[in-house]
């Protein structure tokens, strides 16, 4: 089958539920956060538990892979309302934080962070199968306080034996890598750069957080620079870079948010002194680096959608942060992503820019045009703010440089350790 894109929560909740009705022999199930009992969005009275019950009564062997942290609104895989002919593993790592520090981090700073659906070992879908109501249809407010929106996009596609393989190998307890076209951790970190490097006209990237720098793991926003620079230098490249993030996460700790917000200032700092390093001018960088966020009329739409996309012909859409903890060789997050190529990656970009512009009868645009709507803040695109004293929170620059530089060097942050993985019968 061609790949499917999925560009809203409510689309991926409703492939979601067609997938697992349609279900004859088997279900994988694999979630960061999901709420047993939560509705699905745009899908009233539909749940978790009552697909799965279903797909149970209709002899599916239904298999739940679960992140046993409560942190961001989990059950507690001890006392989840399932039914009982579902199985349910948890999978944690070996990272801890000290107890001080646990209401506002949890007990651990190691996640399975990977969310999937695999069918019948025929289909796979990734991205956009948790459930949780924070995570409302595009546009939608949801029901937190303070409300915002979300922003998801997922990705359906046919299942290899491989795939089903390595999923059933993680069921076992055995972690192995990826097969492709999934991919995770440093092989997803090196096909990124590729992209980068390979990228004719743009670079379209949407992450959840960002602490990329010349001094981290990750080299991503360093070879953007690197492209930059060949661009500069050569006549008629016309090579642009977009990039949409959050710069405060509200469903966070206001701590961890402030940290959001506090990285991504940082990040962009040292990319800004090493483009002027490598001889770049600041109207250059303007002319062709956009980093923004989403937002409408003052109501922060939470960017969840992870993912790259070069040239308008080949995508990641991954569970990966744009950060060590997931891009790394030591990744402390149990990450996924997968890579789709095609007309289907050209036609989600186009759809992804005319959502975002408000424009949905708008003709295709070239990423020039889409570049320029994103400057002039079409739609629900604002401009990241930048000040060269201070963040948004008004912290010093000296002050969030020393600390960050300071902080990534703990393990919290990822590529320090390698972490080892543990995949926990909860019942049969």
């Amino acid at each position: 089958m061609e790949p499917e894109i999925l560009l809203d929560m409510s689309a991926c909740a409703a492939r979601m539920a067609d997938l697992i009705r349609g279900a004859r022999h088997s279900i994988f199930y694999s979630a960061f956060v999901c709420q047993m009992n939560a509705q699905l969005p745009g899908l009233p009275g539909v749940t978790m538990n009552l697909l799965t019950s279903q797909a149970v009564q209709r002899g599916v062997a239904v298999h739940m892979f679960f992140n046993p942290s409560v942190q961001y609104g989990n059950e507690s895989v001890h006392g989840m309302d399932i039914h009982p002919g579902v199985s349910l593993a948890a999978i944690s790592g070996d990272g801890t934080i000290p107890s001080p520090l646990n209401q506002v981090f949890g007990d651990t700073y190691t996640n399975h962070h990977q969310k999937f659906l695999l069918v019948d070992d025929e289909v796979f879908m990734l991205g956009g199968v948790g459930v949780h109501p924070c995570r409302a249809g595009w546009m939608v407010l949801n029901s937190e306080t303070p409300s915002y929106y979300w922003h998801e996009v997922g990705v359906v596609t046919s299942c290899t034996p491989h795939i089903s393989e390595w999923v059933r190998a993680m069921w076992t307890d055995r972690f192995l890598p990826p097969p492709p076209p999934l991919l995770c951790g440093e092989s997803e970190h090196r096909e990124m750069l590729r992209m980068i490097e390979a990228a004719q006209t743009c670079i379209h990237m949407e992450a959840q957080l960002c602490i990329s720098t010349d001094s981290t793991a990750n080299q991503v926003l360093f070879t953007v620079v690197k492209r930059l620079v060949r661009a500069a230098r050569t006549p008629g490249d016309r090579f642009r870079f977009i990039m949409l993030v959050n710069t405060h996460q509200p469903d966070e700790h206001i701590l961890v948010s402030s940290m959001t917000t506090s990285s991504l200032h940082w990040s962009r700092r040292m990319f800004m002194q090493q483009a002027a390093s490598a001889g770049l001018s600041a109207l250059f960088v303007r002319e062709r680096v956009f980093i923004g966020t989403l937002e409408y009329r003052g109501t922060h739409i939470k960017v969840h959608s992870n993912l790259i996309i070069q040239d308008g012909h080949t995508m990641i859409r991954t569970s990966s942060n744009l950060t060590d903890r997931s891009l790394s060789d030591a990744p402390c997050d149990n990450e996924l992503g997968i890579l789709v190529s095609g007309p289907a990656v050209a036609l989600a970009q186009q759809a992804l820019w005319k959502q975002y512009f408000m424009m949905p009868r708008a003709p295709d645009m070239y990423p020039e045009q889409a570049f320029r709507r994103m400057v002039a803040e079409t739609g629900v695109v604002r401009t990241v703010q930048y000040h060269a004293d201070h963040d948004t929170t008004f912290v010093p620059t000296a002050v969030v440089d020393f600390v960050m530089r300071g902080l990534h060097h703990i393990p919290v942050f990822g590529g320090k350790h390698p972490v080892k993985w543990e995949t926990r019968m909860v019942n049969n």
